[in-house]
């Protein structure tokens, strides 16, 4: 039995939903805030692969691909409803807000939307997926010096975001 073309799309779009749809959903996830929002994502990333199937020439792995279906429907998905929505499913997600793990995720989820999208894209894949420095910027189209680069600006963004403020006491005089 001979497979048609858009079955053979199907089965391979099929066959690919089940390699990369939970990475692709993390990615999504942190680079939007939304468990909801991402699984839309995750739904638009392989639905325009199933509608761009037979265009695939096959210059980057499937994955590569993937993921920068998946770069440019974040993108379209920030630039529909803005960097702030999600602040709430993240709340809501936090079981018992008393624990400390809890509030720091939240605290770094919520820190990484403030970062740009480039930024939190390198992030994510580096520190969150643990990619090398090559992967990474295979999965970007970048340089492994652009990735360095912005990782490092990432990162410092991060810490000034999250730094605590002057505690009482170490102000200036370090007295009450």
């Amino acid at each position: 039995m001979r497979v048609n073309g858009r079955e053979a799309a199907y089965q391979a779009i099929e066959r690919l939903f089940e390699q990369h749809a939970d990475e692709i959903f993390r990615f999504a996830r942190f680079s939007v805030g939304s468990r909801g929002a991402a699984e839309d994502i995750v739904q638009e990333v392989f639905l325009r692969a199933m509608g761009s199937w037979d265009r695939f020439a096959g210059r980057s792995s499937e994955r590569t691909w993937l993921f920068s279906i998946a770069r440019h429907a974040i993108a379209d998905h920030l630039r529909r409803v803005g960097r702030q929505e999600g602040a709430t499913d993240l709340e809501r997600e936090i079981a018992d807000p008393s624990q400390a793990d809890e509030v720091a995720r939240l605290d770094l989820e919520a820190s990484l939307r403030l970062l740009p999208l480039a930024q939190r894209e390198v992030f994510v894949l580096r520190i969150v997926e643990d990619r090398s420095a090559g992967e990474t910027a295979a999965l970007l189209g970048r340089s492994e010096v652009s990735v360095r680069v912005t990782l490092h600006r990432a990162l410092s963004r991060l810490r000034a975001a999250l730094a605590p403020d002057d505690a009482p006491g170490e102000r200036e005089g370090g007295n009450l």
